[in-house]
C-alpha cells in the first residue's frame, strides 16, 4: 500500500474541480483569506479536514458494489471475511448480496430508497448495506446498543422485517455447518 502523504502533486495536471477544491480546502483551513459564499455545497468547509493529496487522488466512478465486484473478480475462491472461524468466500459474499438484492427489489425497494437497518456488526450487515447499494438505495444504520427508546421501537419493525425477509428469500444460516442453507420448496407429484 502506497503512503499517500509522500505523494507530490502536479498542480498543472489537475483538473479545474479538482483545484478549484485544493482552493476551498486553503480557505476552510484559514491559509488563504476570501470571501465564502455562506453556502456549505458550494463552499465544502468539510474540506479542511482532508490532505491535499486525498483531495487530488482520484475515486472511482461506480458504487460501492461495483469496486467490490470488480476487485475481486479473480479472488472468487479467496477468504472476504471469517466469523467466528468460519471463512465466507467472495463467490459466497458476492452470491449472496446479489440474492438480498432481489429480494429487496421483490420487497418494494427501490432507487432513492432510505432503508434503514437495526443490526449488530454481522456479516448479514454487510452483505445488506451492499445490496441496498446495488439498489442505488440509501442504507442508514442504527446502532443496536445506542438509544434505548429509539432501539426499542425498531426491534418491533426489525423482527417482523427479518422474518418476512427470511420467508421471502428462503435463507437460513447454518451456523453448525457455517455456511447458508437454502430451503428449497417441495414439489408434489
Amino acid at each position: 500500500m502506497s503512503n499517500i502523504k509522500n505523494l507530490e502533486v502536479n498542480y498543472d495536471m489537475l483538473s479545474d474541480e479538482k483545484k478549484h477544491d485544493l482552493y476551498l480546502r486553503k480557505l476552510a483551513t484559514g491559509e488563504i483569506q476570501g470571501p465564502p459564499t455562506g453556502k456549505p455545497s458550494q463552499d465544502k468547509p468539510w474540506l479542511k479536514y482532508y490532505s491535499e493529496e486525498a483531495i487530488v487522488s482520484d475515486v472511482p466512478k461506480m458504487s460501492m458494489y461495483q469496486l467490490l465486484e470488480k476487485n475481486n473478480v479473480g479472488n472468487l475462491s479467496s477468504v472476504a471475511m471469517r466469523y467466528f472461524n468460519f471463512p465466507i468466500t467472495y463467490k459466497t459474499y458476492l452470491k449472496k448480496i446479489k440474492k438480498y438484492a432481489k429480494a429487496l427489489l421483490k420487497m418494494g425497494v427501490k432507487k432513492g430508497d432510505i432503508v434503514a437497518l437495526v443490526l449488530p456488526n454481522v456479516p448479514e450487515c454487510r452483505e445488506l448495506i451492499y445490496a441496498i447499494n446495488i439498489l442505488f438505495s440509501v442504507t442508514t444504520i442504527f446502532y443496536v446498543l445506542g438509544d434505548k427508546k429509539i432501539v426499542a421501537g425498531c426491534y418491533v419493525i426489525l423482527i417482523f422485517i427479518v422474518l418476512f425477509f427470511i420467508l421471502k428469500t428462503n435463507i437460513v444460516f447454518d451456523w453448525s455447518k457455517g455456511k447458508t442453507n437454502q430451503n428449497k420448496k417441495s414439489k408434489k407429484k
